[in-house]
């Protein structure tokens, strides 16, 4: 339940190069929340394959959620974590890169108008779970740095002084052999705040980790001891110095459950309650307020409520076959949300509760990922425009290609050919007559070859053109008839990952020489004329931007 471990996690068992490739696993979940009024609350949380995730943020304004555009850096990017001190000043911290080898944390600010990114000081391998705010001068973020070394990460800590965000020791456990995280973060003044994590086995068991900010550093607080051990603290909730809520899970492998653990001024102590359930956030408003959330083994909602005696399981929606809560925000006692995902491997959905004082009800908010996904979309007039992207047939995962088309009224699929396991991730249109989609062939299962399709006023046909191994066009422009260019990339375990470059001269498509610095990798193309384009991308983490100027790329 370590968010700032699990994507390195993942990250170790994946080979190849990030891209396209897995692009037809759309999915939205949502990570955490944050509410300071009645009209003002903000989740947070990502979007779209492990190898172009996206930030999602979405806001409440005391009628609806929406979405609010939020930046994602090249090489993608999730959030994990948000803090709101009022309608002007908000924190969401995550990563990017999240998926390989070296992530990097990544901090949005919320000025009352725009998130846009603020440096964060870290280490390269580094990611950031959770974040707290006091003032505008005053906030924390915790993750880990060392992320994709499982025996030997450690736990981060940044705080903010109101310019900047600075590094700030964090006390390394001395019962810690095998690395340590820290997953959540509170706090109530400047002189207060909790943060948690586990190790000796992150993220799956491990053993807890606390520690405290005095207004001059952070110290090991003893986490309260359990004869079954091997469990993590997920998430820390505080509403003054002499009472604190932390929660997690863990317990003997054979009967794992929930753990919530409670300050009283002098000491940690710990319940270990339902089997079969992890908590993975939790708030409190006072001593008779608090509320936990996570999920269960079977793919339930899972909400507990501390009525200031005992943790009492409520009713919770639990839409689907697979839903689970992982962040949750209250600022009365009649007014909380809590925020997770919903879903199967064929797509998740972002799921939202609200509390209204008497029972936990759905409400409708943004969810990219809807199990058929559109990756492109282009239009000629009011009356022509197509989508592309992804479609699900069955239950099995199989994949398909998706043409929708617009009659200036309707969005309709459209049928178009659907060779194994295909996808399409982009499209361009020159008039009603001529439109190209591009995106690749049996991506699930290999040999990947790059996918072209053409419409002709009358139908869709597959177009044949250059395949050299490992093949994926990310995205195609077009400027006439005669003149279209699609980009992409090639990946073959003796080359490496280079930029793949294909142009139509109005008979056939031919690949074209292009730079191609190590680990090239081209994911848009736009073009004004048969001399004038622009391909964009990212090579090793860096941006890549390539221009043809009539003869050659450059």
């Amino acid at each position: 339940m370590i968010a700032g471990v699990s994507p390195v996690t993942a990250a170790a068992a994946r080979t190849g190069p990030a891209g396209p490739a897995a692009s037809f696993v759309v999915s939205g979940d949502l990570r955490g929340v944050a509410a300071t009024s009645a009209t003002n609350a903000w989740t947070v949380g990502g979007y779209g394959s492990v190898s172009s995730a996206k930030t999602l943020i979405a806001r409440w304004n005391g009628t609806a959620w929406t979405r609010v555009p939020s930046p994602t850096p090249a090489g993608g990017g999730e959030l994990s974590g948000v803090a709101a001190t009022s309608a002007s000043s908000a924190w969401a911290v995550g990563c990017t890169s999240c998926f390989t080898s070296s992530p990097k944390t990544l901090i949005l600010h919320w000025n009352g108008k725009t998130w846009t990114r603020v440096p964060s000081p870290a280490p390269a391998d580094s990611s950031l779970s959770g974040v707290a705010a006091i003032s505008a001068s005053n906030a924390w973020a915790v993750g880990c740095t060392s992320c994709s070394h499982l025996d030997s990460f450690k736990g981060l800590i940044l705080g903010w002084n109101g310019k900047a965000w600075r590094r700030v020791p964090s006390p390394l456990p001395a019962y810690g052999k095998y690395g340590n995280a820290l997953a959540g973060v509170a706090a109530t003044s400047a002189r207060n705040a909790w943060a948690v994590g586990c190790t000796d086995g992150c993220p799956v068991g491990g053993t807890p980790v606390i520690e405290r900010w005095n207004g001059t550093a952070w110290k090991q607080v003893a986490p309260p001891t359990t004869p079954y051990g091997l469990y993590n603290l997920a998430a820390v909730a505080a509403t003054s110095t002499a009472s604190a809520w932390a929660v997690g899970g863990g317990g003997p492998v054979t009967s794992e459950g929930t753990a919530t653990a409670h300050w009283n001024g002098r000491r940690w102590t710990l319940s270990h309650g339902r089997s079969g359930a992890e908590l993975a956030g939790v708030a409190a408003t006072s001593a008779t307020n608090a509320w936990a959330v996570g999920g269960t083994a079977s793919g339930r909602t899972l909400i507990l409520r501390w009525n200031g005696k005992a943790w009492k399981r409520l009713p919770s929606p639990s839409p689907g076959t697979s839903a689970g809560l992982a962040g949750v925000a209250a600022f009365t006692a009649r007014a909380a949300w809590a925020v997770g995902d919903t879903g199967t491997r064929t797509g998740a959905r972002t799921l939202i509760l609200r509390w209204n004082g008497t029972s936990w009800k759905r409400v409708p908010g943004p969810s990219p990922g809807t199990g058929a996904s559109l990756a492109g979309v282009a239009g000629v007039t009011a009356r022509s425009a197509w989508a592309v992207g992804t479609t699900y047939p069955n239950s099995f995962g199989s994949i398909e290609t998706l043409i929708l088309g617009w009659n200036g009224k309707a969005w309709k699929q459209v049928p178009g050919p659907n060779p194994g396991g295909s996808p399409l991730f982009g499209v361009a249109a020159v008039s009603a007559h001529s439109s190209w989609a591009v995106g690749c062939r049996a991506c699930e299962g290999g040999p990947n070859k790059a996918l072209v399709e053409h419409w002709n006023g009358k139908a869709w046909k597959q177009v044949p053109g250059p395949n050299p191994g490992g093949s994926y066009l990310a995205a195609v422009a077009a400027v006439s008839a005669r003149s279209s260019w699609a980009v992409g990339y090639t990946y073959r375990i003796s080359a490496g990952v280079k930029m793949l470059i294909e142009r139509w001269n109005g008979k056939a498509w031919k690949q074209l020489a292009s730079p191609s610095p190590a680990g090239g990798q081209l994911l848009g193309v736009a073009a004004t004329s048969s001399r004038n384009a622009w391909a964009v991308g990212t090579a090793d983490g860096k941006i890549l931007i390539e221009h043809w100027n009539g003869t050659a790329w450059t």
